[in-house]
Formats: C-alpha cells, structure tokens, sequence
C-alpha cells in the first residue's frame, strides 16, 4: 500500500502456514486485527485522511505497522512440527518438568508438592523426592533436556517401536479388534509419511503437477546418500520408476 512495492512472495514449502487449512484463516485476521487494534492503527488512519496536507511520515510509519501486523498473525498461524508421541517421549517430558518444579520450589520457596506427587505416580521411575541442592537440580535437569533430545532425534523409530509391541500385546491377549486398530493406525501414519515427503519434493521442484516417477540408482543403495549425488544423470546409473506402489515403497525406504 501507499505505492510501495510489492513484496515477493514465498514459496509455499516456507510460508507459515496455508489459507486452505482448517480454521487458519479466521485466526490470521483475527490475529492481525489485534495488532492493529493495539497499536492505534485505524484511529492513526483516519487522522491521516482527514489531513489536508499530506504527512509522509505517518504514511510511513502506518504502511510499516501493516506489515509488521502480516508478519505477526502469519507467525501466531504457524505450524510446529510435533515428535510423534511415544512412551519415552513422553517420560522425557514428565522428567524434564520434574526437575523446573524442583527448581521452582528452591527459588520461589513455592509448594509443588501435589504437581510433583501427580507426575510421581503416572511415572514411578522419577526420584521419589524432590531434590533440594541446586547442583543436583541443574543435573537432573540437563540429563533430562539430553534425553528429551534423544527421544526426539529418535522419535519416529520409537513411535513405530511402540504401535508394533501394542499391537503385538492385543493379538497376544486375542483382542483382535484392537489389534487391528492399532494395525490401520500404523498404516495411516505410514502413508501420511509417505505423502509428506512427496509434497516436499513437488515444493523443491516447484512442480504443480502429481509425482509420476523417480530416479533410483542401479547399483548404489537409494540411501547412501553421498555417492549417490556424485552419480552422473544418465540411463547408465539410473532407472525411472513409474509404479505407484514402488515409488511408494521406495520412498519409504528413502
């Protein structure tokens, strides 16, 4: 607006989020009206129009709150990319939260006795009582923030670890019902992965059409990723796959 240029736009793999998702839309006005409302915008804009003598620099200043105002509600729409849920994952967390409450009882002087005794019975394996030394606490606390890390670097693995040993337990106990549920979720999470990282490569080609094909080395393991970009683009070294459920399978494997 107020005859400044356009500004680019981003391509859709690094926007913040997408207007067509559930909800999104509502919340990006939403969010920019606030921001405006906060900050005098529309009182600042017809001051503005009701001067006789243009002020530049008021223009100035509303063009660049509009903007700011963009940038803010396409953040508070952003989409964060969550660990799959798994036990460990979880126990990494209730760990971690152990260790502030006892950080926060030691600096607050605060009673977290009952949120303690709360997170001690889901999860036995924490200390029974909370410590009281802050070396201890700062400990505690750093081994709990490098096990939430590795929970999370191996979160799909876990994931997928405990969805199978559930499902192994209810054909175990002939809950076979169950069992199958927990099987559909398995192959529904799969294929969400397999769908995801096809539509990272369209966004990487820029391609608006289907994935019809990939490339896969004829003698290199699609997953020694290093050599096989140093292969050269040739039927030589490559064959084209066009098979659906092969792309699939191999996109997995990838």
């Amino acid at each position: 607006i107020f005859t400044q240029p356009l500004s680019p736009l981003a391509t859709i793999d690094k926007r913040d989020f997408i207007s067509t998702a559930p909800g999104t839309t509502a919340q990006y006005v939403t969010s920019k009206m606030n921001y405006l409302d906060q900050h005098n915008y529309f009182e600042r804009l017809q001051t503005l129009n009701d001067l006789e003598q243009p002020d530049h620099i008021l223009a100035e200043s509303l063009d660049r709150d509009f903007q700011r105002a963009s940038v803010h509600a396409a953040k508070q729409c952003r989409r964060i990319q969550q660990a799959p849920w798994s036990p460990k994952l979880a126990e990494a967390w209730a760990k971690l939260h152990y260790y502030r409450l006892a950080n926060s009882a030691v600096t607050t002087n605060a009673d977290v006795t009952l949120a303690a005794q709360k997170l001690l019975q889901k999860w036995p394996s924490l200390p029974p009582t909370l410590p009281t030394e802050p070396a201890l606490i700062q400990a505690g606390y750093n081994n709990a923030l490098q096990q939430l890390k590795d929970a999370r670097q191996a979160a799909k693995a876990l994931r997928e670890e405990y969805l199978e040993r559930k499902a192994a337990l209810y054909v175990a106990l002939t809950e076979i019902g169950k069992a199958k549920a927990v099987q559909r979720l398995i192959r529904a999470e799969t294929q969400h992965q397999v769908y995801t990282k096809i539509r990272h490569i369209r966004n990487q080609d820029n391609s608006q059409l289907g994935l019809t094909s990939i490339k896969v080395p004829k003698t290199l393991d699609p997953t020694d990723t290093e050599n096989v970009k140093k292969l050269p683009d040739t039927p030589e070294h490559w064959d084209t796959i066009t098979v659906p459920e092969e792309i699939e399978r191999l996109l997995l494997q990838r």
